[in-house]
């Protein structure tokens, strides 16, 4: 029964992950979510971490046009051949010259050198600089019979140079992560710069009557007695700065 049980089982996980989607995500993003997160998310998806070395942006490319054209110089040399081969044996003594059958002979000669025609032959050179998931810069050369390339700024497969089938790979953040595939889940706001000037406005008012009691306290009048002579008034710095005495 156990090895029954365990096969059960076993099919039972692979029909599960077969049921779930792929998602291929950013390996920088999905590191900087936390082990709730990933877990939440691969309940749902079967997740594929790509590194950042594997996919980029295209920000310019660059092709030539590498065709060959084609060519019947096996049919012609092979026409050359036998019309050359009829007439020297026709011109011999005991030869006879016919135009329809020297006519024959060419054409045969032209059917069996075909065999050395050169086809055409489609081909492109596509030069890509494409930025990876870290900023670095790559060039990648591509030789393809399509005549049109990846335009910039589309996301593709390295080094292939294919198709991305999800865009997003390569502007993926952790908050983008979060966003799209936790439910329920909102971005923390941001505290704006005007509020904070708003902040320091109000606070200022303030601050300027602190300092204003200051400077008013600080040259109030005093009663300064410096040795025998008698008390003067004075402001509280002035007797301060000459060492005098103040009489409260």
């Amino acid at each position: 029964m156990r090895p029954i049980l365990l096969l059960s089982i076993v099919l039972a996980l692979t029909s599960a992950a077969q049921a779930q989607n792929l998602l291929r995500v950013s390996e920088d993003a999905w590191t900087q979510l936390l082990p709730d997160e990933r877990t939440d998310i691969q309940e749902r998806f079967l997740v594929e971490p790509v590194s950042s070395s594997l996919f980029g942006k295209i920000i310019d490319n660059q092709g030539l046009d590498r065709s060959i054209q084609g060519n019947n110089a096996g049919s012609a040399l092979g026409g050359s051949i036998a019309s050359a081969a009829y007439i020297d044996n026709a011109f011999r003594p005991n030869g006879n010259f016919s135009a329809k059958e020297h006519l024959a002979a060419v054409i045969v000669g032209g059917v069996l050198g075909s065999a050395l025609n050169r086809a055409p032959v489609s081909q492109f050179q596509f030069r890509y600089a494409v930025q990876d998931g870290r900023g670095g810069v790559s060039y990648h050369d591509v030789i393809s019979q399509d005549p049109f390339r990846h335009p910039v700024g589309i996301c593709v497969n390295l080094p292939a140079v294919t198709l991305a089938q999800n865009q997003e790979l390569c502007s993926q953040t952790a908050e983008i992560l979060r966003s799209t595939y936790l439910p329920g889940y909102t971005s923390r706001p941001l505290v704006s710069h005007s509020s904070s000037a708003k902040h320091s406005v109000r606070a200022s008012p303030q601050v300027a009557v602190q300092e204003d009691a200051s400077r008013n306290e600080s040259s109030s009048k005093v009663l300064c007695k410096i040795g025998t002579l008698s008390p003067v008034t004075a402001s509280r710095e002035k007797c301060e700065s000459i060492n005098g005495n103040i009489i409260e």
